[in-house]
């Protein structure tokens, strides 16, 4: 569990990095919250609070609010696919800019571009409002990294 906790952390780090120089512009962020009842909110700023599912992700910067959420039903879909080891999908909003960032470890190596376009396929039917950060990786390397507008 501390090695998912040290990832997830890693992952929302490296996603906001992402996210905030995304956003060149620097607009009034809105304070909408995902529909799907299925999403998990999580507080990454502080280690206590990972593991409540319930809690808002919210930063304010110069860009406006991001916020973020963990979703649990879309990535325990795609882990169910046999040479997935695990799956992170996160949904992240800087400002108006929307992102659906996904980071799917595999067992066994994958054409990186082609596996990543058929994920990316996957998410954007599920979630077509939004941009989407894919991350493949094995064994700690990543194997794959794109972004699918």
């Amino acid at each position: 569990m501390g090695k998912l906790k040290i990832l997830s952390m890693g992952l929302f780090l490296s996603i906001l990095l992402i996210g905030c120089s995304a956003n060149d512009q620097k607009d009034e962020g809105t304070n909408d919250k995902p529909a799907d009842d299925s999403t998990e909110q999580v507080k990454p700023e502080k280690q206590d609070d990972a593991d409540k599912p319930d809690e808002e992700a919210e930063q304010s910067d110069a860009s406006g609010t991001t916020e973020l959420s963990v979703e649990k039903e879309t990535a325990d879909e795609i882990s169910k696919d046999e040479n997935v080891e695990d799956a992170i999908i996160q949904l992240e909003t800087v400002g108006e800019n929307k992102y659906v960032n996904a980071h799917i470890k595999f067992k066994e190596f994958v054409k990186g571009e082609e596996t990543a376009k058929g994920y990316a396929d996957q998410l954007k039917e599920k979630y077509p409002e939004r941009t989407v950060d894919i991350i493949l990786s094995r064994d700690g390397d990543v194997l794959y990294q794109d972004t699918f507008k």
